[in-house]
């Protein structure tokens, strides 16, 4: 068996399968089949906390780039742009936090120069806070804790590179009647979190996030190609096995 032509193959496989699904897409159709019970529980909680006039956080995590989790940290910047719809920038109780100035840095030009649907900032006399608790992983801690505590049924989201430590911001955050949505990608944080946290995004969940937030036929068409070339490898090594079995292979 020639391995290079078979690779050659999925790979020619899959650029036809997404050309012809983000055709398909751009008819007003959408890829239905990956449910996600944590992204239906996190519109829920943004929908009821701006119409209570409550406060909301977003944790992006300490790490922008990390060698365990590569691109894990700008996976949290690429959620940022479907938080900041026309009703949270005019509502303006929303801060966006990380412990790391680079993080900050990104944020905050992600937020001065947001706009969406006809829709500018300069219209509404508040905005979205960018904010830098502490510059290090503890005193930043240490400072969402207070705020968290300040403001009762907080709206708290987690996203990003984070270490055991998150567990207490779920848990003040908990204890205060708010709502946790978190998107930690660490083995650690997911540990941490899975005992307090009901709306868990775990494993390469994290990683569909800004699409579920922001949907388009091209990421719609990546995750049905994905799927499927999931289920023809699958067939594969079931195929490859019983060859090897009866000495075929």
């Amino acid at each position: 068996m020639n391995w290079s032509i078979l690779g050659w193959g999925m790979i020619s496989v899959a650029i036809i399968l997404l050309v012809v699904f983000t055709f398909r897409f751009k008819n007003g159709k959408s890829y239905k089949v990956r449910k996600n019970t944590q992204m239906e529980g996190l519109n829920k909680s943004r929908i009821a906390k701006i119409e209570g006039g409550l406060h909301r956080t977003i944790v992006l995590g300490h790490q922008l780039s990390s060698s365990a989790y590569p691109g894990l940290g700008l996976n949290s910047l690429a959620i940022v742009p479907g938080i900041l719809d026309p009703e949270t920038l005019a509502d303006g109780k929303l801060n966006i936090s990380t412990s790391q100035g680079s993080l900050m840095v990104f944020v905050r030009q992600i937020v001065e120069n947001s706009y969406q649907n006809g829709f500018s900032k300069a219209l509404t006399q508040r905005g979205v806070n960018t904010v830098l608790p502490g510059p290090t992983v503890y005193s930043n801690i240490a400072g969402l804790v207070c705020e968290l505590g300040v403001h009762p049924q907080h709206g708290l989201i987690l996203a990003g590179n984070f270490g055991p430590e998150v567990s207490l911001l779920s848990e003040v955050c908990v204890s205060k009647n708010g709502d946790v949505f978190a998107a930690a990608g660490t083995i650690t944080s997911q540990a941490a979190l899975f005992p307090q946290v009901e709306n868990l995004v775990m494993g390469e969940n994290n990683f569909m996030l800004p699409g579920l937030l922001t949907p388009s036929p091209g990421r719609d068409a990546g995750w049905l190609t994905e799927d499927i070339l999931r289920i023809l490898l699958i067939f594969m090594i079931i195929a490859a096995a019983i060859l090897k079995m009866v000495g075929v292979l």
